[in-house]
């Protein structure tokens, strides 16, 4: 059906072997940490109990079996830097309106031991229920994910909206590109201050920082994703 999603999925396995745990000594990474949980907690905490996190197959599975019955979802990646062909996929942020934003978490590590944190999907998994999604995909700067979970997840996604390209059909003149800031702008018309990335977390790399604040971040990023989709929809 034109304006849905068209997904192919290509199986994979890869074998990787133990490496013994190799301890990071750096109270300035460990410092860098407690100030992002910090902040965090501050200004994002209040979301605690809006927003969740998905550790287990089945809830992903049934996520995305909402997903399909109301027909939209909001995807947006978390990724270990910006090239979408070399870089790592940290994790997976949803929004299906009526179910709360989730953020799926994939390759986090421990920024003690540099060694794979517990309680996460693996890419294959993750992969396996994404294959399952029929629903329309709203994204902000659809190339840059797209290219990300077909690389790294092997799954090919189709967006229905992208947010990005909507502003700039909206006004080719705007000045502000950054979805945070547009998300800003217009839906809360300036009333209440957005974060980003590199204002929270500066250059710690996003696998390093702990699932259990990490997911306040990244599934607001979904939501906003959503929010902007809804006022831009009005005039296109």
């Amino acid at each position: 059906n034109k304006g849905r999603c068209q997904l192919t999925v290509h199986p994979k396995s890869k074998a990787k072997m133990k490496k013994a745990p190799t301890t990071v000594r750096s109270s300035g990474l460990l410092s860098k940490i407690t100030r992002i949980q910090d902040v965090v907690n501050k200004y994002l905490g209040k979301y605690k109990e809006e927003y969740s996190v998905i550790t287990k197959k089945h809830e992903l599975a049934e996520y995305i079996h909402f997903a399909n019955s109301k027909d939209i979802i909001a995807i947006d990646t978390e990724t270990t830097g910006l090239d979408p062909m070399l870089d790592k996929i940290v994790g997976l942020c949803l929004y299906v309106p009526d179910q709360k934003a989730v953020y799926v978490p994939i390759n986090h590590v421990s920024y003690i031991t540099n060694e794979r944190a517990d309680n996460q999907l693996t890419e294959a998994e993750v992969s396996e229920e994404l294959g399952k999604l029929t629903a329309k995909v709203i994204m902000f700067n659809a190339k840059f994910d797209i290219r990300v979970i077909r690389n790294q997840l092997n799954v090919y996604l189709t967006c229905y909206w992208d947010c990005y390209l909507a502003s700039r059909l909206m006004n080719e003149n705007e000045p502000h590109k950054g979805l945070k800031d547009l998300h800003s702008k217009y839906v809360l018309n300036g009333k209440e201050d957005e974060f980003s990335f590199s204002g929270l977390f500066k250059d710690v790399q996003a696998d390093k920082v702990p699932v259990n604040t990490f997911y306040l971040y990244a599934a607001h990023d979904a939501i906003v994703t959503y929010e902007l989709y809804e006022y831009q929809k009005q005039y296109l």
